[in-house]
């Protein structure tokens, strides 16, 4: 019989050359915001911590079990006023990222666009203004690919449960953690809410923004496959061309997630996958988390996911008014700084048959687990990551003190033409001892967050 999951194959089918393009981006930006930024990580003097599980900012509504009216009454100060999408949109231009996904609607129910579909949006606050326009028209505008986020299977405000009371098997997964609104819960049934709301929804975000490339579907939970297949088949008969994330649920998908601050062990994952990381220990703006990840912690995760294959996308969240956090712009300019000199070792790259050599070993397991352990700041001068252009290996290193040549043994058996630096007019001095290819840098050679060469092929 001719199933939903043949449907979807050959529907997935058509997306390769999109998926190849996207690929070549490598490198882009996340972006939650919503009405949880106005609490900012803290409820009536309790900070997120204090409630339940889990502590990242924009679950606070669920955190303290607060009631929909009473959270809905946040609408009235929600007032972004500084919010720019252009200036977000040349923040990312300037950064190296070429696209950037934002929440149009996150676990709370409540939309960023001019919804019709529902009145809880952003139309119906102080702001009274489609901020997603705003943000398209930015990328458009600086031709930056443009992705939404969109919350299709919880939605706190509006019957989305993930589907626990119709379809939670108590039987097999009593212990799961379940994320819905188990307090104040809506008279509106799953199902009910999948027709009404999320679906029109989702036919708005696709018509209103017709350049729109990807869609972020997340925390599937319980959805039944239908569902999941009818969400994909209807974007996909809308826009053939728009991408969708592998947490629509039940397979149906394009692009893969390993999970939120997590990169995957060299082939534990497959397919093609994205990892995605938050700037400090939260999505959403908490104001008392000033654990920022620094330069070369970003650098680590984007070269660590390319070199294995995957693209790289980096959450920030603004505040209440849609400040980007000052300590994101340094760290997002400074990457941006790196990438104008060695993005070639990034864009249009492919995985090498060798990703990493060296002895340091970096495993990232998640948001809470980076927040208690920390990270490793220092890699030595014998660790190189890779990746593969048509005619090229890079390699990269995130070494930072000064060094008057670097040895390398992956690359002792490729026929090399030349090596090169970028900046530098000469190519570098090489020796190939049989073990290791030494590679002899520019006297006055010196990089602070690390550096790419070109081994070009015969």
């Amino acid at each position: 019989m001719y199933n939903n999951k043949q449907k979807w194959q050959e529907m997935h089918n058509t997306k390769k050359e999109v998926i190849e393009a996207f690929r070549d981006r490598r490198f882009g930006m996340l972006i939650h915001f919503g009405l949880y930024a106005l609490l900012a990580g803290e409820y009536k003097g309790k900070r997120m911590e204090e409630g339940r599980s889990p502590t990242i900012s924009e679950w606070i509504m669920h955190s303290f079990s607060i009631n929909r009216a009473e959270y809905a009454e946040l609408t009235k100060d929600f007032n972004p006023q500084n919010f720019s999408g252009e200036d977000i949109a040349l923040l990312a231009k300037n950064a190296g990222m070429k696209y950037i996904v934002i929440t149009s609607k996150h676990h709370d129910g409540f939309a960023l666009f001019d919804s019709k579909v529902s009145d809880y949006d952003i139309m119906n606050t102080p702001y009274g203004k489609d901020l997603i326009m705003d943000l398209y028209n930015g990328c458009l505008k600086h031709g930056i690919k443009f992705g939404l986020y969109y919350s299709h299977s919880l939605d706190w405000a509006d019957g989305g449960d993930g589907g626990v009371n119709d379809y939670f098997n108590n039987g097999n997964q009593k212990a799961r953690f379940l994320a819905c609104n188990d307090y104040d819960p809506s008279e509106i049934s799953f199902d009910d809410y999948i027709k009404e709301k999320a679906i029109p929804q989702v036919v708005e975000i696709v018509t209103n923004f017709p350049e729109l490339h990807y869609i972020w579907f997340d925390v599937p939970y319980f959805i039944p496959e239908k569902y999941s297949f009818e969400f994909y088949k209807l974007v996909y008969d809308l826009n053939p061309n728009i991408l969708i994330s592998q947490r629509i649920g039940n397979g149906y998908g394009d692009i893969g997630c390993p999970g939120d601050n997590v990169l995957p062990k060299e082939g534990e994952y497959e397919g093609f996958w994205e990892a995605i990381a938050t700037m400090n220990n939260s999505w959403g703006f908490k104001h008392y988390d000033h654990d920022w990840k620094y330069p070369k912690e970003v650098m680590f995760w984007l070269i660590e996911a390319i070199s294995k294959g995957g693209n790289y996308m980096l959450n920030i969240g603004p505040d209440a008014l849609g400040n980007v956090p000052k300590e994101n712009v340094v760290i997002l300019t400074k990457i941006g700084d790196w990438l104008k000199v060695y993005g070639d070792a990034v864009y249009n790259t492919r995985m090498w048959s060798t990703t990493h050599e060296g002895p340091t070993v970096v495993d990232m397991e998640g948001t809470e687990e980076r927040e208690k352990a920390g990270f490793m700041s220092e890699f030595g001068v014998n660790d190189f990551w890779f990746t593969k252009s048509e005619t090229a290996v890079n390699i990269i290193s995130l070494y930072s003190s000064k060094v008057d040549s670097i040895s390398v043994e992956s690359i002792k058996d490729l026929d090399i033409k030349a090596i090169s630096l970028p900046g530098y007019e000469n190519e570098l001095e090489w020796t190939n001892t049989g073990k290791v290819v030494k590679i002899i840098l520019p006297e006055s050679f010196e990089s602070e967050i690390g550096f790419a060469i070109k081994v070009q092929l015969n």
